[in-house]
């Protein structure tokens, strides 16, 4: 679930591991971040059916009441077990930070704007939200196929190739 929502909402995981339920606003579907990071900010972040679906079949209390040297124990127990090791420092290794960066990227993919991804994620500078998002090779081919029909459109260009 943690993980879940953490590519649901694009929130840190300090940001779930720590949220309340006076966060939530169940009749605007949506969750108020507050975050310590950059200078400290406030989000709200829309939620999704299935974001929803998480929050309301946990505690109210406190939605996740794992402490982080738990939660880091797992991983580690959950990289052995799937042959992909967790830390920061280990080549090809994975942290949980990296959801963050996958659904920037989806968002990104998806063609959703910048602002909105970046006002997900809580940045204030677009160049922050840059470093998240990776352009995906099917995007990438998107992208000239559009240059492509751009360019046919043009009298002339598609013409014989003159080898300059």
């Amino acid at each position: 679930d943690l993980f879940r929502l953490m590519l649901l909402t694009g929130a840190r995981e300090g940001e779930i591991l720590n949220l309340k339920a006076s966060q939530i606003s169940w009749d605007w579907r949506t969750i108020r971040i507050e975050s310590r990071k950059g200078g400290g900010s406030l989000r709200v972040i829309p939620l999704s059916d299935s974001a929803i679906e998480i929050l309301k079949g946990r505690p109210e209390r406190r939605f996740f009441s794992i402490n982080r040297d738990k939660l880091y124990r797992t991983l580690e127990r959950i990289g052995i077990m799937s042959g992909v090791a967790y830390g920061d420092n280990i080549e090809n290794g994975w942290v949980c930070y990296d959801l963050r960066h996958v659904a920037a990227t989806v968002m990104e993919n998806a063609g959703i704007p910048y602002s909105a991804v970046s006002a997900i994620l809580g940045h204030k500078r677009r160049d922050q939200t840059a470093t998240y998002a990776h352009a995906q090779l099917e995007t990438l081919r998107r992208a000239v196929e559009v240059l492509e029909s751009h360019c046919r459109e043009i009298d002339g260009f598609m013409g014989v190739s003159r080898g300059i």
